[in-house]
């Protein structure tokens, strides 16, 4: 591609795209794409009548569209995700981050805004670590995970979003010491079966880490029940722990909690209407069960 029209390039990447992807993705893409590489936002879009672009943005643009052909996520491409009014880099160390997590973030943050000691089980990008890091402004913030490359993304996005968080690489599934207590636990684990994977699209299956991602289907509940036995010891009295879970599993996570003796155990819905989240709080005599 050479020195090309606004309109053009509009073109060129919906003529492409139009038929791997529906249509408000394509106009999504088109959007991120002049914006990311030609500093186009969508009010000057519209009055681009005329407007070109030069040789390397078009390139630019052109061997983005080549990649999204080849179904790799448009967040990898761009390298950035915006969550909960922070920009995260993301690439194919971590997850990308979800509007689900983003809706567990709000909800954390409006119920626990006195939070001091929080720590978040399977940290990935740090969405959630750095999130709650910038909006509670009394909490020591500790995040672990069992991949060292996501722990340096990670810490990538805690400087460049100006928190101090601390970062420690850990196998939960081996030996997990932790001399400290927290007043919040939060954990999104693997929870997608590998009997689920014919429901997923090339875009997840292909690039996202799926260590990441999936859990054996034979013990699909394994992470929530070592991060709740955790719980039982590090969690404070009257603290909280959350998770994001499977939405077949909420029954299943909810009654380990309930069995475990912790307290005011509930499954809330995300903005589909799917179960999602599971909270629940330390009780005085947890230990005693």
């Amino acid at each position: 591609m050479c020195d090309c029209l606004v309109n053009d390039t509009i073109f060129f990447i919906k003529k492409e795209l139009s038929t791997l992807y529906e249509k408000y993705e394509v106009e999504s893409f088109v959007s991120l794409l002049l914006e990311h590489f030609a500093g186009i936002d969508t009010a000057h879009r519209l009055m681009a009548d005329g407007m070109a672009i030069d040789a390397a943005q078009a390139e630019s643009i052109a061997d983005a569209v080549r990649r999204l052909k080849a179904y790799e996520p448009i967040q990898y491409i761009l390298g950035t995700v915006h969550f909960y009014g922070l920009t995260l880099q993301v690439d194919r160390r971590a997850l990308i981050p979800r509007r689900e997590t983003e809706e567990l973030v709000e909800t954390i943050i409006g119920m626990c805004r006195g939070a001091s000691d929080v720590l978040d089980v399977g940290c990935g990008s740090g969405c959630i670590a750095v999130s709650l890091a910038k909006n509670l402004s009394n909490a020591n913030v500790t995040a672990i995970d069992v991949s060292g490359e996501a722990i340096e993304l990670a810490k990538t996005n805690a400087e460049t979003n100006g928190v101090n968080i601390n970062f420690y690489r850990t196998n939960i599934l081996e030996e997990w010491t932790d001399s400290k207590t927290y007043d919040l636990i939060v954990s999104n684990p693997p929870y997608v079966t590998h009997k689920e994977k014919s429901d997923m699209k090339p875009n997840v299956l292909d690039y996202e880490p799926h260590g990441a991602i999936f859990v054996d289907d034979d013990d699909p509940l394994l992470y929530y029940q070592v991060v709740s036995e955790f719980a039982r010891t590090h969690l404070d009295v009257g603290g909280s722990l959350f998770f994001e879970i499977n939405r077949a599993y909420g029954n299943d996570v909810a009654r380990i909690l309930v069995e475990m003796g912790f307290g005011e155990v509930e499954i809330m819905k995300d903005m589909a209407g799917n179960d999602r989240f599971v909270k629940c709080r330390r009780q005085n005599d947890i230990n005693s069960k």
